[in-house]
């Protein structure tokens, strides 16, 4: 079993291109998602290789995958208790 896995969202629609990538611990944590959050450069260097290398050119790279604004993305509330009450106990 991995002791983590990771996920990587991006957002290449004009006008404001956007990515963020998490690496969220195999275990029960109250932890919000956000808490797990980081820039997609963050997470390749881990990995050693370069996720989106043929999907966007390299200057659209540079500008998504260096940073993240948390405050760009919705997260739910509701999903976040819906774990912690019920999904950290199964």
């Amino acid at each position: 079993v991995p002791s983590a896995f990771y996920k990587v969202i991006l957002d290449i629609d004009k006008p404001k291109r956007k990515g963020i990538a998490f690496v969220i611990p195999n275990e029960r944590s109250e932890n919000k998602l956000q808490e797990y959050a980081m820039s997609i450069d963050d997470l390749e260097s881990e990995l050693g290789f370069d996720l989106f290398a043929n999907l966007i050119s390299e200057d659209a790279q540079e500008v998504i995958e260096s940073n993240y604004n948390i405050n760009d993305w919705k997260f739910s509330e509701k999903r976040y208790r819906d774990r912690v009450e019920q999904w950290n106990d199964q």
